[in-house]
């Protein structure tokens, strides 16, 4: 219904909040207004000043797209100009003090304003892109949200260390950074938690647990099961559990299918991560059991298992597979990434789905004629397939009178 109003008139106050809360919906594949409201409660109730960076960010990237650079109206009210710079402002806010030690000021959400500007045009140009190099057009995902973030922290801290870069200074920073590197290379801008509504470094808490796992060699499965449901709450930079249920919960309630799928792709991605690290190292258990290895595994099980694809036993095969593919990438990143203080975020999803998407197959992986939800894919996708088989049977048939009748005339 508000699709068919127009901003100018007196329905654009709802039709800027449905796109809005549309847009932390989509962040995990949820296009449904009421999933995104429960979102920004999660993340709220978790840390309001996070919350309220993300809220910025996200009502500059909307006001963007409608009033500077205009998009396709379908774009707008689906939430898709938001998401991308939703997560500038709510990674922004969580990694500046809690992994790079720098105090939020005035001028950080003057910078986190400007990179989400910066990231509609990212958007537009990717959408252009990514729409045409492919059979299927491929969707941009987070891809805007990795390069505009990961530029804005290169950008904070040059500024942070005074703007005088040179070899030298490179060289010890890299080196000092290495000899850290067993703490901080696997940490995510959400590696932070609430105690007691107090937000602090997971450091200080993990380092009598470090010790533990180390004396035993193993993994904690109570921390592993942690890790899993938390993997929902490290999409938005998060690490509280309950925000983390009140996800899944908003999951569930836009796509049971979807909420499964989730659930599958974090429990393949930590129990990868749990398989590729050392569970007496903090950096790689505490990773683990934070939901830090399971995020990427979760979208890209989302984004494959019904979403992008038809349901089926090839597209939640192709689902599994990308969610063990994106988790290994990840592990393959960390240390590159490490040498300039950064982390690959949500590339090993991005990387691992547009590489998935990419494949085509003469039968098996379906593709929506619009993408919606997995329930309503599948039962658009039935009539189709009926249609197929009724029209190859009919081919079959007419084959064969066509041989009676030669058949007919030799005689």
């Amino acid at each position: 219904y508000l699709a068919s109003k127009s901003y100018n008139s007196c329905y654009a106050p709802l039709k800027f909040l449905d796109a809005l809360f549309r847009g932390y919906g989509q962040v995990v594949f949820a296009n449904n207004p009421i999933s995104g409201v429960i979102i920004f409660i999660g993340l709220t109730f978790a840390d309001p000043q996070v919350s309220a960076a993300g809220l910025l960010t996200a009502i500059v990237g909307l006001f963007t797209s409608i009033a500077v650079i205009p998009q396709p109206n379908v774009i707008i009210i689906s939430g898709l100009t938001v998401f991308n710079p939703l997560l500038i402002g709510l990674v922004t806010a969580t990694a500046l003090p809690h992994s790079y030690g720098i105090q939020l000021e005035y001028w950080h959400f003057f910078l986190m304003i400007l990179a989400s500007v910066v990231s509609v045009y990212v958007t537009s140009a990717f959408e252009n892109i990514l729409g045409s190099v492919s059979r299927y057009p491929l969707p941009y995902l987070t891809v805007p949200f990795n390069v505009v973030q990961q530029l804005l922290f290169l950008v904070l801290l040059t500024a942070t260390s005074g703007g005088h870069v040179t070899s030298q200074s490179v060289t010890m920073a890299t080196q000092a950074y290495t000899e850290e590197a067993a703490v901080v290379s696997t940490l995510s801008p959400g590696h932070i938690y609430s105690d007691n509504n107090v937000t602090r470094d997971m450091l200080t808490d993990y380092d009598g647990a470090a010790t533990n796992h180390s004396a035993r060699n193993e993994a904690d499965w109570g921390g592993v099961f942690s890790g899993i449901v938390l993997s929902s709450s490290q999409v938005y930079a998060f690490n509280y559990a309950p925000t983390a249920v009140l996800i899944y919960i908003a999951l569930l309630l836009y796509s049971p299918i979807t909420a499964a799928f989730g659930l599958l792709g974090a429990v393949i991605g930590t129990l990868t991560g749990v398989l590729l690290t050392d569970p007496g190292s903090y950096a790689e258990s505490g990773g683990v059991y934070d939901g830090s290895w399971g995020f990427n595994g979760m979208l890209s099980s989302m984004c494959l298992g019904g979403l992008f694809f038809v349901i089926s036993w090839s597209s939640t095969l192709a689902a599994v597979l990308s969610a063990i593919f994106s988790t290994v990438l990840q592990y393959v990143l960390i240390s590159p990434f490490a040498q300039g203080k950064l982390v690959p975020m949500s590339l090993p999803f991005n990387l691992s789905a547009l590489l998935f998407l990419c494949v085509t197959t003469s039968r098996g992986l379906a593709r929506p004629q619009v993408v919606s939800f997995p329930e309503k894919h599948r039962l658009e996708h039935k009539p189709s397939q009926e249609r197929e088989a009724s029209a190859s049977d009919e081919m079959n048939k007419d084959l064969e009178n066509a041989k009676k009748s030669l058949q007919t005339e030799d005689v």
